[in-house]
């Protein structure tokens, strides 16, 4: 699944250089593509489902950020709605990111 995100996130700032992050994102699904193999050759499943094109997520974070502007991030996004009206799954995501401020 691929999405178009646009993130909101408020930075709180503890100390100089650690800082965390809370908010919310958009999400609008421009393509899907699935694959399922079944371990058994009696035969063959398919199933499509139908992708429901809005996601709206919660983002919490943390950042470190080095006097030498060298910052390791931390974020996890997690779903409010369903991808799928079948089974009820939703989004989940882990980031990591290394950066470096200029």
């Amino acid at each position: 699944m691929n999405y178009i995100n646009k993130p909101l996130s408020i930075n709180l700032y503890p100390t100089k250089n650690f800082f965390l992050q809370v908010g919310g994102q958009a999400g609008l699904a421009i393509s899907h593509k699935e694959e399922f193999e079944s371990s058994f050759n009696f035969f063959d499943v398919s199933q499509e489902f139908d992708l429901n094109k809005f996601d709206c997520r919660v983002n919490v974070g943390a950042s470190f950020k080095t006097d030498s502007c060298v910052r390791l991030s931390v974020r996890y996004h997690f779903g409010l709605g369903d991808i799928y009206d079948d089974g009820k799954p939703r989004n989940i995501v882990l980031q990591f990111t290394l950066g470096f401020d200029l």
